[in-house]
C-alpha cells in the first residue's frame, strides 16, 4: 500500500476532509446526509446489544441517508458497472438460484418472506457501499463511531451483566429485570464480539493516535462479555478465525507451487472432516434406535438430532432444496426424539446444513463460490500489505465460523451486522486500490 493506514484523510487529494465538498459534486444538504450515514453505519453492529429494534432504526436511519445523498447523483450505468464486476455477479446468479429453489419449495409464502429480507439487505448494503466508496472524508467518521460505539456499547453491556441489567433495557420492553437475565440476552451479542474484535481492532489502528487505545480496551470488554454470557458460538468463532488467519499467513509466504498443494490439502482436509461428521449424524428418519457417534461434549445431542434429521431430508431434495427458511416447516420437523428434542425447534442451527436443505447442492456451491470470490479479494489485499484484507478475513471467519451453530442463516439482524462490517472494510480497500494507481 503506498500510504500508510493512519493516513486515511490523505488518499485521494481531490477530496475535503472536512465535508463540505467532494469530487462527486455532492451539494452540503446530500453531504450532510452521507455523514449522518456514515455514522449510522458505524453504529449498526455494536447496537446489536441493545436488541433489534435499536439495530433496525439505526440502519435505517443510515440507508435513508445515504439514498439522499447518492441516489440523486447516481446514472444508471453506473449501477448496472457495478453489478459487472465479480462479487456482486456472483451474488446475483447465487440469489436468482434461490429464487429457484423458492419455487420448488414446501412453503412458497415463507421462501418468499425471507428470500425477500436478504434480497433487501444486500441491496441496502450496496447502496451504503457505493456512496461510501468514492468519498474519502467519509471513512474516518464511520470508522470513529465504529470504534466508539463499540466501546460504549460494551461498557453498557459488562455493566447490565454485573450489576445494572437495565442498561440493556432502558424503556423495559425486553424482559431484562436481573444481571441473569442480562447474560442470556448478551448471547447473540456474544457471537458477533470476535467480529467486531477485528473491525474494531482495524478501525483503531488504521485512524491512529488515541483510537488504537479505545480499540484494544475494546477487545478486553468484548472477551469479557462472551465469557460472562458463556457464548460458545462466540468462542468457536474466535477460534476459527484465528486459525484461517494464521492458514493464510502462512500460506502466502509459500512459494506459488507450494501454496497450490497447500490450498488443495487444506481442501481435501476440510472436505474428509466435513464428511466424516455428516457421517456420524444420528438417522432420526431411521427405523432403528437413534446412535450418537459424536461425543456430546463437541456437539451437544439436540443438535446432532437436529443436523442428522435436516441432512436426511435434504438427500431427498439434493438439487434445488426444500425452498429458504422451510428446514422448520419439513414433514416431521415438530416431533423429536427422547432426551434430546425436536427434530427442528426452529433452525437448523448450522448454515452449511440449512443452505443444503433449503437450497440443495446447486444453492450451496453458489454460496461457496461467492464466498470463494470474496475471500480471495481479501486474501490480495493482505498480500498486498492492506490490514483492511486481514480484517476482512478476520471478520468473515469469525461470522461464518460461529454460525456453524447457532443463528439461522436468514437471521436479519445477523446478516445485516455482518454486511454493514464488510461495507466498511471492502469500501476502503476500493479506495485504497485507487489511490495506489493514482500513485503510481
Amino acid at each position: 500500500m503506498s500510504a500508510p493506514d493512519s493516513e486515511i484523510t490523505n488518499h485521494g487529494a481531490e477530496n475535503r476532509t472536512d465535508g463540505r465538498s467532494s469530487a462527486s459534486g455532492f451539494t452540503p444538504i446530500r453531504n450532510r446526509a452521507l455523514r449522518v450515514a456514515a455514522v449510522s453505519t458505524g453504529l449498526v453492529a455494536p447496537s446489536v446489544m441493545e436488541g433489534r429494534l435499536v439495530l433496525a432504526v439505526i440502519f435505517g436511519i443510515a440507508v435513508i441517508a445515504a439514498a439522499v445523498a447518492y441516489l440523486p447523483t447516481t446514472r444508471v450505468d453506473d449501477i448496472v458497472r457495478r453489478f459487472r464486476s465479480p462479487l456482486p455477479s456472483a451474488v446475483t446468479i447465487t440469489m436468482a438460484l434461490w429464487f429457484v429453489s423458492l419455487l420448488a419449495g414446501i412453503n412458497l409464502e415463507w421462501s418468499l418472506f425471507v428470500w425477500s429480507s436478504s434480497a433487501g439487505l444486500l441491496i441496502m448494503a450496496g447502496l451504503l457501499h457505493a456512496a461510501f466508496e468514492r468519498e474519502n472524508w467519509v471513512e474516518p467518521l464511520l470508522l470513529r463511531a465504529l470504534v466508539a460505539g463499540s466501546l460504549a456499547f460494551a461498557v453498557a453491556g459488562t455493566l447490565a451483566t454485573l450489576i445494572w441489567p437495565v442498561l440493556l433495557d432502558p424503556a423495559g420492553v425486553r424482559g431484562i429485570v436481573s444481571t441473569q437475565v442480562a447474560r442470556f440476552a448478551l448471547k447473540g451479542y456474544g457471537s458477533l464480539v470476535p467480529c467486531l474484535i477485528f473491525a474494531v481492532l482495524w478501525a483503531g489502528f488504521r485512524l491512529g493516535g488515541g483510537w488504537r487505545t479505545l480499540a484494544v480496551l475494546y477487545v478486553g470488554f468484548g472477551l469479557e462479555i462472551v465469557y460472562l454470557a458463556d457464548s460458545k458460538s462466540g468462542m468457536l468463532g474466535l477460534a476459527i478465525s484465528i486459525m484461517v488467519l494464521a492458514t493464510i499467513w502462512v500460506g502466502l509466504r509459500l512459494r506459488r507451487w507450494m501454496r497450490r498443494l497447500f490450498v488443495a490439502a487444506l481442501i481435501v482436509a476440510v472436505g474428509a472432516v466435513m464428511t466424516v461428521i455428516v457421517m456420524a449424524l444420528p438417522k432420526p428418519l431411521s427405523t432403528e434406535s437413534v446412535v450418537y457417534r459424536i461425543p456430546s461434549e463437541l456437539v451437544d445431542r439436540h443438535r446432532q438430532v437436529i443436523w442428522g434429521f435436516v441432512v436426511q431430508n435434504g438427500a431427498k431434495a439434493p438439487i434445488f432444496g426444500h425452498g429458504p427458511g422451510n428446514a422448520r416447516h419439513l414433514p416431521l420437523a415438530k416431533l423429536g426424539v427422547a432426551g434430546a428434542g425436536r427434530h427442528v425447534p426452529s433452525h437448523p442451527h448450522n448454515w452449511l446444513i440449512q443452505i443444503f436443505a433449503e437450497t440443495g447442492l446447486v444453492g450451496l456451491a453458489s454460496l461457496l463460490a461467492v464466498l470463494f470470490i470474496l475471500l480471495g479479494r481479501l486474501v490480495l489485499a493482505a498480500g498486498r500489505g492492506e490490514t483492511a484484507g486481514w480484517a476482512g478475513i478476520g471478520v468473515t471467519a469469525a461470522f461464518f465460523g460461529s454460525w456453524l451453530v447457532n443463528f439461522s442463516f436468514w437471521a436479519a439482524w445477523w446478516q445485516t451486522a455482518y454486511l454493514v462490517l464488510m461495507v466498511a472494510i471492502l469500501g476502503s480497500i476500493a479506495r485504497d486500490a485507487r489511490a495506489d494507481a493514482r500513485a503510481k
